[in-house]
């Protein structure tokens, strides 16, 4: 049995992790924002949390209060493609680029996640196998760019992913058992990915359980020896 915080429960692909991680009778504590949001109320191995992962005074008062815990998986799927405040959607052109919409893609998909490994890596033990995972996307591979578009979605992917590297060099300096990695969970039906399914062919839009199962089983599966990799949903490695 491992022990679990994920942050971003309120989420989709969250949201099935977190279930998923109760059915395996993991400790689990979930941080999310939405108060009406609720996993198994009345599950013993379940903490919730509602806080803010972009304020750090929340994230030090989360690292104080569960430093009892023993936390061995920090994972991290907050993550943001569109909205309405400001308005955000994908730049198919260099021409729809919005400053507002940039700084609000790369707070949602990049900076939480130093902002979590300032403040909740310290509790892991160096003693122990630990696994610190973000949520990532192919997209944010330079090397996979094809396409073009998406700026700043594509923008804040690939700042995450060399925040994530970044760390796991300096990590493995002093947690030899510790792996450090990005994700990519494929194109999923959540929120996240709704109004951009259409061209997605049916048997590459996965459902947020089938997307959790394979994160669970690449994360349970991880070693030190997957520190500072960039892994697909179907446990392949995605060039950076």
């Amino acid at each position: 049995m491992s022990s679990y915080l994920i942050f971003g429960a309120s989420g989709g692909i969250g949201g099935a992790l977190s279930k998923l991680c109760l059915n395996k009778r993991n400790k689990l504590v979930a941080v999310k924002r939405a108060k009406q949001y609720a996993l198994f109320q009345d599950n013993p191995n379940l903490t919730s949390v509602l806080l803010n992962p972009l304020d750090e005074q929340h994230l030090q008062q989360l690292a104080t209060d569960i430093a009892g815990e023993k936390v061995t998986r920090i994972i991290n799927c907050c993550g943001l493609l569109h909205g309405t405040n400001p308005p955000i959607s994908p730049e198919k052109r260099i021409a729809d680029f919005k400053t507002s919409a940039f700084l609000s893609i790369m707070q949602a998909n990049t900076l939480i996640t130093p902002l979590i490994a300032k403040h909740l890596l310290p509790l892991f033990d160096k003693r122990q196998s630990n696994i610190f995972a973000a949520i990532s996307a192919r997209v944010g591979s330079i090397s996979d760019n094809r396409l073009g578009g998406w700026y700043s979605y594509r923008a804040s992917k690939a700042a995450l992913n060399q925040i994530i590297k970044t760390l796991s060099i300096e990590y493995q300096r002093t947690h030899k058992k510790t792996a450090i990695i990005a994700l990519h969970p494929g194109t999923t039906d959540t929120e996240l990915s709704k109004p951009f399914q259409s061209n997605v062919p049916k048997d590459k839009l996965f459902s947020a359980d089938f997307s959790a199962q394979k994160l669970y089983s690449i994360i349970e599966n991880c070693s030190h020896n997957d520190n500072g990799s960039f892994i697909a949903w179907d446990g392949s490695s995605i060039e950076w």
